[in-house]
């Protein structure tokens, strides 16, 4: 898989991620106690999430921290790239794992590798974002 135009493999996306710095500030503000959360994209397609804050799932409320697998896939937003994460399993906050199947979009930000991961939280227009970049 290329990224379009941009003759830029898929496998370029593919590690382990952590919160930028500005998020960590930003999920400080809201959480009492704020969880060390990594994401990995791995070149099977597959992904994890471990202890996301809540607050990027538009299924969420503001409470906890998540832990999500699934499969990702490369998709173009507009003018802009993102990536299309398919949940399969979701462990909530309280410990148990759903079972739902939802997508959510995540934007690339950068104009080339290593790209940061953006998850906007809200309207977009309001500029809250959990940023992820690569490790």
């Amino acid at each position: 898989m290329t990224l379009g135009l941009l003759n830029m493999p898929s496998q370029t996306l593919v590690g382990t991620y952590t919160p930028t710095k500005e998020t960590k500030i930003f999920l400080a503000g809201i959480y009492k106690n704020v969880k060390k959360s990594s994401l990995e994209l791995r070149s099977d397609s597959s992904f994890i999430i471990k202890d996301i804050a809540s607050v990027w799932s538009p299924f969420s409320v503001v409470g906890g921290f998540k832990t999500v697998q699934g499969k990702w896939l490369l998709v173009r937003h507009q003018e802009w790239w993102a990536i299309n994460l398919i949940t399969e399993s979701v462990r909530e906050a309280d410990g148990h794992w759903n079972r739902n199947r939802f997508g959510a979009e995540v934007m690339l930000i950068g104009q080339h590798a290593p790209y940061k991961l953006h998850f906007t939280i809200g309207d977009p227009d309001a500029g809250e974002a959990l940023q992820y970049e690569l490790k």
